[in-house]
């Protein structure tokens, strides 16, 4: 659990500028990548690429706690009836769904912190007021907004991430034995 918890804030030092710009062009905010960079950069320098930072490692966080030690439960508990890759796969998919269900709610504050807030205040304590803002001013079910896709897209992309790597672990141990 501690390497996917390092692992998943590691990758979002990478990420967050590409999550930052495809969010805020997806709601019309920036017509071009090179827009989007400039104008981030020039209204808060660097660490404008970072907005939503902080949020965004709170929601990998709990996901990677959820999907990795599900999905080893999942595999305990399957049969392998229909081949050990498939069932990989398969566990693979119904762990990476219940964690996207799970974390929905902070996805949804975290694209709001990157898209809709203003100023260089890029700490955690922006995650709680909006969220209540949310919840208070638009109903709980807008904190599950795009669940369906969400969960559809990481259960699709964890069945492929687990159904490969376990195949080439597989792979890998028995041309080593």
């Amino acid at each position: 659990m501690l390497a996917a918890v390092l692992g998943e804030a590691s990758q979002v030092l990478f990420r967050n500028p590409f999550e930052l710009i495809k969010q805020n062009m997806q709601i019309g905010k920036y017509n071009t990548m090179k827009e989007a960079i400039l104008s981030i950069y020039e209204s808060n320098g660097i660490r404008g690429l970072y907005r939503g930072y902080f949020v965004t490692v709170f929601r990998e966080i709990p996901f990677g706690l959820i999907q990795y030690p599900l999905y080893e439960r999942l595999k305990k508990t399957k049969s392998n009836k229909y081949g050990e890759t498939f069932t990989y796969c398969l566990c693979g998919a119904q762990a990476g769904g219940i964690a996207a269900l799970l974390t929905t709610p902070i996805d949804v504050v975290k694209t709001r912190i990157m898209t809709t807030h203003k100023g260089d205040n890029f700490d955690l304590r922006k995650m709680l007021p909006t969220f209540k803002a949310i919840y208070t001013n638009e109903g709980a079910s807008k904190l599950f907004s795009g669940v369906n896709v969400r969960v559809a897209y990481i259960t699709i992309g964890g069945m492929i991430f687990f159904g490969v790597n376990e195949y080439f672990k597989k792979l890998i141990m028995f041309n080593h034995v």
